[in-house]
């Protein structure tokens, strides 16, 4: 009996070691972190497209506009932009949205979407969209060697090669989406929905314009007459009108937040350089008797400081063109005037 009781005594701290491991098994798990491996390829695209908007149509768009003499900087960090005083500080956020946002995410679509070809063409339209912009923007700027792994400091291509690869990822998504077996929906695309046709035809738009801007006239030509047909097919920002979410208009938020006052393109007497051109009063005015320009400039003003009253081009659910039906139109005419003859432009 004693024996059987040194033998019990014995093997208890095995027993209560046992017990304490199953209990704590797992205890330093993180239940909330998700692994890449664990997210489906689409669930990244939003979040992209999203990205892509900033680049396109966020604050360096506004600053463009400055300088254009569209809109006009009143007061704060936007009237030193207006008298053309920038810093590095201006430029962060959009170089941190194009490579962290947009294509950092894209490639790990492409890598984990490397069986679906309509996914992986739309990450691709993307991607030549959003560098094809920075190129645009800054010229000389990192590609080649941009997000890839191990590379902590990539090389800056030159703009033409930025362009000139930009245009083969073109060709390789056209000839994806054109080569498809099915087109499938995707609710993740707030773009297009996956909408095939409209994505050829973009990426078409892109090509032109890349051409355009490299004086291949001939090449834009061509790849304007298989780009965005119609005006339905334009890529836009498109908000929501839904009052209980703040996806706005991006001009209508500014007047509507705390950067009321500081941009807009009327105050009192003082009209931009725009405005001036439309009105039929202002010493510059380019109208003509036969036109009528009213509801253009009325389109066109944003009012600084109520952006209720804005219900043109900064109405809280208008949207803003990215790749618009707009340009496929104009490059045909500007490509064809120089490779064809005046009237075909």
């Amino acid at each position: 009996m004693k024996m059987k009781k040194k033998i019990l005594y014995l093997l208890w701290p095995f027993f209560l070691l046992s017990a304490c491991q199953s209990l704590n098994e797992g205890v330093n798990d993180n239940p909330n972190d998700i692994t890449i491996d664990a997210i489906e390829a689409s669930a990244f695209l939003t979040g992209t497209e999203l990205g892509n908007i900033q680049v396109q149509v966020g604050h360096l768009q506004r600053i463009s506009a400055l300088w254009t003499r569209q809109l006009i900087g009143f007061q704060s960090s936007y009237r030193s932009l207006d008298q053309y005083n920038i810093t590095t500080a201006e430029t962060n956020s959009t170089w941190n949205r194009a490579y962290h946002s947009v294509l950092s995410q894209l490639r790990v679509i492409q890598e984990k979407a490397a069986s679906n070809p309509q996914l992986t063409a739309i990450s691709k339209i993307i991607e030549a969209h959003s560098i094809g912009t920075m190129a645009s923007l800054f010229g000389d700027i990192p590609y080649s060697e941009a997000a890839v792994q191990g590379i902590e400091g990539p090389t800056f291509d030159g703009q033409v090669a930025v362009r000139d690869q930009l245009i083969s990822v073109l060709d390789e998504a056209i000839e994806l989406l054109e080569n498809l077996e099915s087109e499938l929906v995707i609710p993740q695309d707030i773009y297009f929905s996956g909408n095939v046709t409209k994505w050829i035809e973009t990426a078409w738009t892109l090509k032109a314009r890349y051409h355009l801007q490299m004086q291949e006239y001939s090449e834009a030509y061509l790849a304007a007459l298989n780009g965005i047909s119609v005006s339905e097919n334009s890529l836009l920002y498109q908000p929501i009108d839904d009052a209980n979410t703040d996806n706005k208009n991006l001009f209508w938020q500014l007047a509507a937040g705390s950067r009321a006052g500081d941009i807009g393109n009327l105050k009192g007497e003082e009209a931009s350089y725009l405005l001036q051109m439309l009105s039929d009063t202002a010493a510059i005015s380019r109208t003509h008797g036969k036109t009528r320009e009213a509801a253009r400039l009325a389109y066109y003003v944003i009012i600084d400081d109520d952006a209720n009253a804005n219900q043109g081009v900064a109405a809280a659910i208008q949207s803003m063109p990215m790749v618009p039906y707009g340009e496929t139109l104009l490059i045909l005419a500007a490509a064809a005037t120089r490779t064809i003859d005046f009237e075909p432009g």
